[in-house]
């Protein structure tokens, strides 16, 4: 992690200056002039309190930034930035910043202070190089630790009883910036910091109310990369090509939250083992991907009619990914998503169930689904993006899915299940225009019955419902043992319908 005002020079500068003529080497001077043109581009207005430059250095002090946040009257203003810019006599800048920074934020509507904080920034070790030419740059970061504090808080004259301290360990980010042919660029970036710290409470002047939060997170990387034809309209990005990803993954992570008002008290911790997220998309694919592992979870309220309410599971999935590209050839799908070792207090256990009458197992579901797909046309088209709700017009026509797992567990029984299915086209059967799947898919169930009875006893099910449900389970399944059995269900091309061999549809 850096300051808030160094991710903006180092990246943001840089940015900007690509446009420049290709260079051997790059100067403190050009990425000067290429740091005011980037900020002035997106509505910022720059005053610089002292400037001086000696031998290739540049240095910047009492730098103000300032913008108009919409037409509503509203401005920001960012004081105290400094900053050198040093050749390095080898075709590269270095990016000095001090050690400690003082910086005032300023929110002004109609001309008029609504908001002033002060923040102090401490960075320990930060070295900047900016290295290459200005259409293949290559900017490296790092840090050995940084503290950010907001040191004080004034609305409307009166200040604000509120802290905030954010602390992260060693800090390391390569980013790059390339120009490429017919007018595009690209960029990326991967960074690492060892660990994240972050403290924040305040009080309400006069009041009860009070918030606080304390977040600590392990180790957590980064990665990001696009690829765009620079545009000011959205559109024509999406429709020259853009492409774009993200990847966060975290470690060990604990949280500690807490609020109070005239009405209520509110308090939780929570806790993660380690997680990731990332998405992708570009003109051929979109993918998707959320993983949380041991997850630990516990509320507690004034309102609530026990102490505390807790949960965990094991493991949180919901991916996807699919083709965006029209293709005769059908292209590869898929999408998983899992709940796995879900467990609550006793507290939630004993509003229904106070006998323990159902065991108290951890509970799971899971859906794991891949197959073929058809893109009928170019989804990242606008044209194609300004119609794609239309059901009379689909992007995309499946052609073969297959069930990798199927999987649900509670109260001691275990439901599991797999099959594929495909798609015929030239059959004029059809559901909103999609032919009827053919193939099958084969079930397991054991302890089913038992839970049944379990249920019923408890009265989560009435009596007559759960007498329908075993004469359904007589006719889709077959016994296999003791409360266990086995279903195929087979559905024709000719859009019979089959269990374990006998026709049902």
């Amino acid at each position: 992690m850096k300051s808030i005002f160094c991710s903006g020079i180092s990246i943001g500068a840089v940015t900007l200056s690509m446009a420049l003529p290709v260079s051997a080497e790059i100067t403190a001077q050009q990425l000067r002039d290429q740091l005011i043109g980037f900020y002035s581009s997106v509505g910022y207005q720059i005053d610089i309190g002292s400037e001086t430059s000696t031998g290739g250095a540049i240095n910047l002090s009492d730098v103000t930034l300032s913008s108009d946040l919409g037409k509503s009257g509203r401005r920001i203003v960012i004081g105290g930035l400094a900053f050198n810019l040093v050749e390095t006599g080898d075709g590269a800048v270095s990016l000095e910043i001090p050690q400690k920074t003082n910086l005032t934020v300023d929110l002004l509507v109609n001309g008029e202070s609504r908001l002033t904080a002060k923040i102090m920034s401490d960075i320990q070790g930060f070295s900047g190089i900016v290295s290459g030419s200005f259409d293949d740059m290559k900017i490296d970061t790092s840090a050995d630790g940084s503290n950010i504090q907001l040191t004080s808080v004034n609305i409307r004259g009166n200040d604000f009883p509120m802290n905030f301290s954010l602390d992260t360990g060693a800090y390391t980010n390569v980013s790059t910036l390339k120009n490429l042919p017919d007018g595009r660029r690209s960029f990326s970036s991967d960074g690492s910091v060892q660990s994240l710290n972050l403290i924040a409470d305040a009080k309400e002047p006069g009041g009860p109310g009070a918030f606080s939060l304390s977040t600590q997170i392990g180790r957590l990387t980064s990665a990001f990369a696009a690829d765009a034809k620079i545009s000011d309209d959205p559109l024509a990005m999406i429709a020259a090509g853009f492409s774009g990803s993200v990847a966060l993954e975290a470690e060990k992570m604990a949280t500690d939250f807490s609020f109070q008002d005239k009405r209520q008290k509110i308090a939780s911790t929570s806790s993660m083992e380690g997680g990731r997220f990332a998405f992708l998309i570009s003109p051929s694919e979109i993918s998707y991907d959320f993983i949380e592992r041991g997850v630990a979870i516990s509320v507690s309220s004034s309102k609530l009619p026990f102490p505390t309410v807790g949960l965990g599971f094991d493991e949180l999935q919901l991916s996807f990914g699919a083709p965006l590209a029209k293709s005769d050839t059908p292209q590869d799908f898929h999408i998983v998503a899992a709940l796995r070792g879900l467990s609550v207090d006793d507290f939630l256990w004993a509003i229904f169930d106070g006998a323990k009458t159902i065991p108290r197992d951890p509970a799971s579901v899971a859906l794991d689904i891949t197959g073929k797909v058809r893109v009928l046309d170019n989804i990242m088209d606008p044209t194609t993006l300004a119609t794609i709700d239309n059901p009379n017009q689909p992007p995309m026509l499946p052609v073969s899915f297959t069930v990798n797992e199927l999987l649900a567990s509670f109260g001691g029984a275990l439901l599991t299940g797999d099959g594929a299915f495909k798609f015929d086209f030239t059959d004029p059967k059809t559901i909103g225009g999609v032919p009827l799947p053919s193939g099958e898919l084969n079930l397991s169930l054991t302890g089913g019955l038992g839970l049944l009875d379990k249920l019923s006893a408890i009265r989560l099910v009435p009596s007559d419902a759960a007498t329908g449900v075993r004469a359904m389970l007589g006719v889709l399944a077959r016994p296999v043992g003791e409360d266990a059995f086995e279903s195929k269900i087979e559905v024709k091309p000719d859009g019979a319908v089959l269990a374990n061999g006998q026709k049902i549809r």
